[in-house]
C-alpha cells in the first residue's frame, strides 16, 4: 500500500508541474519548456492561422502532438522560422486546411502531420527535409502536385496513401528508399519515374494505383516486393531492371491490362507474381531463373512461358495451377531438367523458329485472334498502319510470306517482304494501307506464313470504315 501511495503522490507532483508549465497566450495554448515554448492548441477564429514566433518572450520551437487536430476552421497556416519540430498528427483532420508553407528551420517531423486534411492543395516542403515521414499526407485527396526537395533520402510508409488526385510528384535525385504502401491508392499517378538512386521499394508501395499505366524502375533494386503493383488495373508494360533477383508473391496481382513484362538476366526466383494478370499472354524467363511457383500464373492469361535456361525448381507443388487450357511451356534445345513432352502438368516443346507479330507500337496482340482496326477514312483516302514481324526463337524463321486474303475489291494493300528469312532477334516491318472503295465497314485478312511450328499461318483480321 505504501508503494501505491508513493506512486500516486509522484503522479500528483508531475501533474502539478505539468499544469504549472501550461499556459494560454491569445488564441494559443502552450507549454513552457524553460527556455522555449511548445504550442499545444488553438481556439481562434476560422480562417488563416499565423503561429507566433515568440510567446511570453520565448521562442516557439515546437508544434505539439495533435496540437491543431480537427480544427476545421483553419484554412491556411503560417509557421515561423523559429519552429524546429512538428509533432505527431499536429494538423490531423483539419478538413478545410488548403495551404501550408513549412520553413527550412523545421528538421524534426512526427508521423501523420497532415493526415486526412482532404482540402490540402498547396504545400511547400523545407529544403532540409531528410525524410517524408509516414502518413504525412495520408488521405489528402485535394493534393495534385508536389515537389520533394533535393536532399530527401526516404519516403515513409503510407506517406501519400489515398492521395487520389495526386497527378504530378517530382522525386529528387539521391532518394534512397520508398517504404511500404507509400503511394498506394494514388489513382492520379499515370506515368511515373523513380530516381536511379533508389535501392529499396517496400511492399505494396504502388498497390491499387488505378491510373498507373507505365513506371520506370531504378537499376539498384534487388527485389520487387509483395503486392508492389497489386490492383494497378491500367498498368500495361513493365521493364524489370537489371539487378533484380526476386519477384515476390502477388507483386503484379490483378494487373488486368498488363501485356508485357521484361525480365532481367539477373532474375533467380519468381513467386506467385502474375496472379490474375488476364491480358498477359507470354513471359520470357532468363537463364538465371532457379525457382518458380506453380501459382505464378494463377488466373492469368499466360499461355506460353518461355524458358531460356535449364528447368527451374517448381515451388508449392509440381503442376501449374489454374492456367489456360492452351498453356504450353517452351524451352531451349539442350537445356536440362525438363520432361518432354509434358512438364509442370502441361505440354512442353523445344523452342525453334518462333514468330512474334505485333502492331508497330511494340505490344504483342492481346488476343489469339488478332485484329487491326484501320479507323474511318473517306472513300479513296489512305490510312496506313504498320505490323512488325520478329523472330524471338533460337533458329531462323524461313519461308516468310505475307499476303492479303478476303480482299475482293482491294480496300487494303500490303507490302511484300523482300527477305524470306529472319535470323534470331531480327525483325521486319510490313506496311498495311486502307483505301476504302465504298461506304461502310470493309474487311480483309493479313496472312503471314513461315516455318513456325505452331503459329503458321498468323492471320490478322483487318477492318476499316469507309465514309463519304
Amino acid at each position: 500500500m505504501k508503494i501505491i501511495r508513493d506512486l500516486l503522490a509522484a503522479a500528483c507532483v508531475l501533474c502539478s508541474v505539468s499544469e504549472a508549465d501550461a499556459g494560454t497566450s491569445g488564441y494559443f495554448q502552450y507549454k513552457d519548456n524553460g527556455s522555449s515554448v511548445t504550442v499545444t492548441g488553438y481556439s481562434g477564429p476560422a480562417g488563416p492561422m499565423v503561429i507566433p514566433s515568440l510567446i511570453e518572450g520565448k521562442p516557439v520551437v515546437e508544434i505539439g502532438v495533435l496540437a491543431f487536430h480537427s480544427k476545421s476552421g483553419i484554412t491556411s497556416v503560417t509557421i515561423p522560422d523559429s519552429v524546429v519540430t512538428i509533432g505527431f498528427q499536429a494538423f490531423y483532420y483539419c478538413k478545410n486546411l488548403s495551404s501550408v508553407v513549412i520553413p527550412a528551420s523545421v528538421t524534426n517531423f512526427g508521423s501523420g502531420i497532415f493526415l486526412q486534411c482532404d482540402s490540402l492543395r498547396t504545400v511547400s516542403l523545407p529544403a532540409g527535409l531528410v525524410a517524408v515521414p509516414s502518413k504525412m499526407f495520408f488521405g489528402c485527396d485535394a493534393l495534385e502536385e508536389l515537389t520533394i526537395p533535393a536532399g530527401t533520402k526516404s519516403i515513409g510508409s503510407s506517406a501519400f496513401t489515398y492521395c487520389r488526385n495526386l497527378r504530378k510528384l517530382v522525386l529528387p535525385p539521391g532518394l534512397e528508399s520508398i517504404e511500404s504502401l507509400a503511394f498506394s491508392y494514388c489513382d492520379g499517378l499515370t506515368d511515373f519515374s523513380i530516381p536511379e538512386s533508389v535501392s529499396v521499394i517496400g511492399l505494396g508501395a504502388f498497390t491499387n494505383c488505378d491510373g498507373l499505366t507505365r513506371i520506370r524502375l531504378p537499376k539498384g533494386l534487388k527485389v520487387l516486393e509483395r503486392y508492389l503493383f497489386q490492383g494497378c488495373r491500367e498498368l500495361v508494360e513493365v521493364e524489370v531492371p537489371d539487378g533484380v533477383e526476386k519477384l515476390e508473391d502477388w507483386c503484379f496481382m490483378s494487373c488486368v491490362k498488363l501485356r508485357r513484362v521484361g525480365l532481367p538476366a539477373s532474375l533467380k526466383r519468381v513467386g506467385k507474381s502474375f496472379v490474375f494478370c488476364k491480358s498477359l499472354k507470354s513471359v520470357r524467363f532468363p537463364k538465371a531463373l532457379r525457382k518458380l511457383s506453380i501459382q505464378a500464373f494463377e488466373g492469368s492469361g499466360v499461355e506460353k512461358p518461355i524458358f531460356s535456361g535449364s528447368a527451374p525448381v517448381l515451388l508449392d507443388g509440381d503442376v501449374f495451377h489454374n492456367v489456360p487450357k492452351t498453356f504450353q511451356s517452351i524451352y531451349q534445345d539442350g537445356k536440362k531438367g525438363f520432361s518432354w513432352p509434358e512438364w509442370g502438368g502441361f505440354p512442353l516443346r523445344p523452342l525453334g523458329p518462333e514468330i512474334a507479330v505485333s502492331p508497330h507500337s511494340g505490344e504483342e496482340f492481346a488476343s489469339r485472334k488478332p485484329r487491326i482496326f484501320m479507323g474511318a477514312r473517306n472513300v479513296g483516302f489512305e490510312r496506313v498502319k504498320k505490323v512488325t514481324i520478329r523472330n524471338i526463337g533460337t533458329r531462323s524463321l524461313k519461308g516468310l510470306s505475307v499476303r492479303l486474303t478476303h480482299n475482293s475489291v482491294g480496300d487494303f494493300i500490303c507490302t511484300v517482304p523482300s527477305e524470306k528469312l529472319l535470323k534470331p532477334d531480327e525483325s521486319m516491318t510490313i506496311r498495311v494501307a486502307f483505301i476504302p472503295k465504298a461506304v461502310g465497314y470493309r474487311h480483309a485478312k493479313l496472312r503471314i506464313e513461315s516455318n513456325d511450328a505452331n503459329e503458321n499461318p498468323v492471320v490478322i483480321r483487318l477492318r476499316g470504315l469507309g465514309m463519304n
